[in-house]
């Protein structure tokens, strides 16, 4: 009986005004949007799509947005944004990825056998994989993971403080926890360029 009871109680959500508002919020705030394409690549690490997290993240806002015409995706109201844009970011993830280069490639063989041959994109390939399972280490892990994406982008240790607002000790308390990981899984060691 409770069940048809929550079957019949209607939803409430928010409306694509509110929407944009609070996604232009979230937007402008850097550690904000840093953890919402970090939840993106979380996922698509799950479902071998690395690299993928900008498509994703991009692919939940517009399907967000046209829930004002499809009646799915719309955001529930008392649910904060960046845990919902989490669910449609992982169902995006999961979804089956699209096979093969692009409609005719047989046309064009030779050049995807020589974008295919390039040891640069290989080499670019395997350090996002191998990041993107470091990252996986750290899941749940927030102040971690930007961190390490600050690292990532060359930061420095003022940029990181500066950007992520810590002072010294929440800086040195999240360094000696990455490092502890890191020397958990050997394999890992040689990640983080001069930080250990």
């Amino acid at each position: 009986m409770a069940i048809g009871m929550a079957k019949d109680t209607p939803q409430e959500f928010n409306t694509l005004k509110e929407f944009t508002d609070e996604l232009d919020l979230l937007f402008r705030d850097d550690v904000a949007l840093r953890k919402l394409l970090q939840k993106a690549r979380n996922w698509c690490i799950r479902n071998n799509r690395v690299g993928d997290e900008e498509e994703v993240l991009q692919e939940a806002v517009m399907r967000v947005m046209k829930s004002e015409i499809t009646g799915t995706r719309q955001w529930p109201k008392g649910v904060a944004l960046m845990d919902f844009l989490s669910g449609v970011m992982r169902s995006i993830a999961s979804e089956r990825p699209k096979i093969g280069f692009r409609k005719n490639a047989d046309k064009d063989m030779e050049a995807a056998k020589d974008i295919a041959s390039s040891c640069n994109q290989e080499g670019q390939l395997f350090e996002k994989e191998f990041m993107a399972r470091f990252m996986a280490l750290f899941e749940g892990d927030d102040d971690s993971q930007l961190y390490l994406l600050a690292l990532e982008e060359g930061q420095s240790k003022s940029e990181i403080m500066t950007g992520l607002d810590w002072n010294e000790r929440e800086y040195n308390t999240v360094v000696q926890r990455v490092k502890r990981t890191r020397n958990a899984h050997p394999e890992m060691k040689e990640m983080l360029n001069g930080e250990g």
